[in-house]
């Protein structure tokens, strides 16, 4: 629409999960040519979004990185702002109301555009969550503009497929991505039952089994690689940086992974997961992708993840009641033996 700003402020500061699921909008907007201007909670998401959009049409302010007291990080972010003059603001879906609409005022944007919420009075336009996926409600900023949000979601979902490297035949490269955050830990699947799962992908298919993650995944994924021969399995958790994992990711036939940060960028690249689920809900926060495939053992206090409950029940009986074998059916489907 004419009479929309062409930059926009995006208030991203969720982790590497939900700046990916932003992605359908911004490469969107600047289809649109609408210029992106990007607040962020750390440089990796400054790095995914570097590797998915135009470089010439973004900017980024990463909250990390420097260390400096909260009112002189303040300063320094109202004044870059100001520097960029957007037009209008958004907050990315799921953000804390309350605190995005001081922050858009303090930013002094003219056009402020919020969730419903506490003080979401403040601002000038507020959307309402209809708990649908995230992407979904993340795309209501396209409305806002007077886009279409099915031609955008078709525009992405080509756009991640040129990242996919296509493979014929039998599997090549299968990969694991078994961490979700300290924090977040109950959303794991066991080491032991990754570790079993590597040797039945190794009887079965010949393969080796790559595990994928940050550097703080490192560890676990000496775990796991510790209850299986070396030759079955390779540690490269926190040996590549964002656009190497990528790269990674778009070469392999398969990952198999928790809810987690790495399933959310496979999927970006056009690559099937296999997402093992209990606490969350994949209708909600899982891979938005096609290739999805769904392993839940759906049981009744399933999903269970919400605001002020993020470190689960203290028994995710939810994740340890996926058996090996459920996994392992689901890649013998990709790979084409059943």
């Amino acid at each position: 629409m004419s009479d929309r700003p062409n930059k926009a402020l995006f208030v991203c500061t969720h982790g590497i999960g939900d700046f990916v699921m932003m992605l359908p909008v911004l490469s969107y907007l600047q289809y649109k040519e609408v210029k992106l201007v990007l607040i962020v909670k750390d440089l990796a998401s400054v790095e995914i979004a570097k590797y998915f959009l135009d470089q010439s049409q973004l900017e980024c302010f990463s909250l990390s990185g420097q260390k400096e007291t909260l009112i002189r990080r303040a300063f320094r972010l109202w004044r870059w702002v100001k520097r960029k003059k957007p037009g209008v603001v958004f907050s990315q879906y799921g953000v804390n109301t309350a605190l995005y609409s001081l922050l858009s005022i303090f930013l002094l944007v003219p056009q402020r555009i919020g969730w419903k919420g506490r003080l979401s009075f403040l601002n000038t336009y507020n959307f309402r969550a209809t708990k649908e996926h995230k992407v979904i409600e993340n795309c209501k900023v396209l409305q806002w503009f007077g886009y279409d949000i099915d031609d955008a979601l078709f525009s992405w979902d080509k756009k991640k497929r040129s990242y996919r490297l296509e493979s014929a035949g039998a599997l090549k490269r299968v990969a694991i991505a078994p961490g979700s955050g300290q924090i977040e830990k109950h959303k794991r699947w066991s080491p032991e039952k990754y570790s079993n799962l590597i040797h039945e992908i190794n009887k079965n298919f010949n393969l080796p089994v790559y595990v994928v993650g940050g550097p703080e995944e490192a560890a676990l994924g000496e775990e796991i690689a510790s209850y299986n021969d070396r030759s079955n399995v390779v540690n490269i958790a926190g040996s590549m940086g964002i656009p190497q994992t990528l790269d990674f990711l778009a070469g392999c036939d398969v990952v198999v992974s928790n809810c987690n940060g790495v399933s959310h960028m496979a999927g970006a690249v056009g690559t099937k997961v296999i997402g093992l689920y209990g606490p969350t809900d994949p209708m909600h926060t899982g891979v938005y992708s096609r290739d999805l495939i769904v392993v839940s053992s759906n049981m009744e206090c399933s999903p269970c993840y919400r605001r002020g409950f993020i470190t689960g029940c203290g028994n995710p009986v939810c994740m340890d009641s996926i058996s090996v074998d459920m996994v392992l059916s689901e890649i013998s489907r990709v790979g084409g033996m059943k």
